[in-house]
C-alpha cells in the first residue's frame, strides 16, 4: 500500500510540474512564435524581388536592392565567420553581395528570353483569334488563355489592361517597354500598323510567325556547326590547369616553390590573364547573336 500511495504522489506531483511548465511556457512559445513569423515576414520582403522577376520580370527598385544585396552580405559574413573566420566571412559577404545584386537582373532578362521565345507562338495564336472573327482587343484574351509561360502572362495582362478601358496603344506600348523584346516589337508593330492603314493582320501576324521560327532554326543549325569549335576551345583552355596538376604530381611542392618566387607569382599573373581573355574572346567569337 505504501508502494502504491508513493506511485500515486509522484504521478500527481508530475501532472502538476508539467502543468506549471506549460503554463510558464505558453508565452515564452507565443513570443518565439511571433519572433519566427516577424522573421518570415522580413525574408519575404527581401526575396519579393526575386519571386517578381521571375514572375513578372520587373527590376526591383533601389531601395529593394539595397536591402536584398546587404541582407545577404550579412548571411555571407556571418556564415563565413563562424565557420572559417573573419576573413573568410568578408569574403563571403562580397561574394554572396554582389550575388544578390545580379540575381534580381539575371531573373528578368531570363524571363525577357522565355517570352522572346514565345513570341512565334504569340503570333499564331493572335492571328488564330482574329482568323475566328476576335477583335484585336479580345484576341489577346484568346491568346492567353491557349498559351503558358512567361509570354501568356504578359498577353493577359495586355487584355486585363484593355478590359479596364486603357487604349489599345497604351496597352501595347506597356508590353514593348516591359519586355523588351524585338520580336514582340514585331507584333506590336504589326497591330499597330493595321489599326492606322487596315489590312489582313492575321495574316501579317503568321508570316512574323514564320519568320521568327526561320531565324529559331538557323541559329539552331549555326550552334549545332560550331559545337565542335567551341567543345575544343574549352579543352584548349583546360589543359594548362592539367598541366598543372601533372607537374605537382610528379614534382610535388613544385607550385609551392613557383609561388614563392616573385618573378614566377608575375608569370603565373599573366598566365591567368592571358587565360581568362582567352575564354573571353572565344566566348565572343561563337556567341550566335540573332
Amino acid at each position: 500500500m505504501a508502494r502504491l500511495l508513493a506511485v500515486a504522489a509522484g504521478i500527481l506531483f508530475a501532472t502538476a510540474a508539467c502543468m506549471a511548465a506549460g503554463s510558464m511556457a505558453r508565452p515564452l512559445f507565443s513570443r518565439v512564435g511571433d519572433l519566427i513569423e516577424g522573421v518570415a515576414l522580413v525574408g519575404e520582403r527581401v526575396l519579393a524581388p526575386l519571386r517578381r522577376a521571375d514572375r513578372a520580370g520587373t527590376a526591383a527598385s533601389g531601395r529593394e536592392q539595397i536591402r536584398l544585396t546587404a541582407c545577404a552580405g550579412a548571411t555571407g559574413l556571418a556564415l563565413g565567420w563562424v565557420g572559417f573566420g573573419f576573413l573568410s566571412g568578408l569574403l563571403g559577404s562580397v561574394a554572396l553581395g554582389w550575388i544578390a545584386s545580379r540575381a534580381v537582373a539575371f531573373r528578368a532578362r531570363r524571363y525577357r528570353r522565355e517570352v522572346d521565345a514565345g513570341a512565334a507562338a504569340a503570333g499564331r495564336a493572335l492571328a488564330g483569334a482574329l482568323a475566328a472573327g476576335r477583335s484585336v482587343r479580345a484576341a489577346f484574351g484568346v491568346a492567353a488563355q491557349e498559351l503558358e509561360g512567361p509570354v501568356a502572362h504578359e498577353l493577359s495582362a495586355v487584355a486585363a489592361e484593355m478590359e479596364l478601358g486603357v487604349p489599345t496603344e497604351l496597352s501595347l506600348e506597356s508590353l514593348r517597354g516591359r519586355v523588351q523584346s524585338n520580336r514582340m516589337d514585331l507584333i506590336v508593330a504589326a497591330v499597330l500598323l493595321q489599326r492606322r492603314s487596315g489590312g489582313n493582320l492575321a495574316s501579317l501576324l503568321r508570316s512574323i510567325a514564320a519568320t521568327i521560327e526561320e531565324s529559331d532554326r538557323l541559329r539552331d543549325e549555326a550552334r549545332a556547326a560550331s559545337a565542335q569549335a567551341r567543345f575544343t576551345s574549352t579543352i584548349v583552355l583546360a589543359m594548362p590547369v592539367g598541366v598543372v596538376a601533372l607537374s605537382e604530381l610528379a614534382s610535388p611542392g613544385l607550385g609551392a616553390r613557383v609561388m614563392s618566387s616573385g618573378f614566377g607569382v608575375w608569370l603565373v599573373g599573366i598566365a591567368v590573364g592571358l587565360q581568362v581573355g582567352g575564354a573571353l574572346l572565344v566566348r565572343r567569337i561563337s556567341r550566335v547573336a540573332w
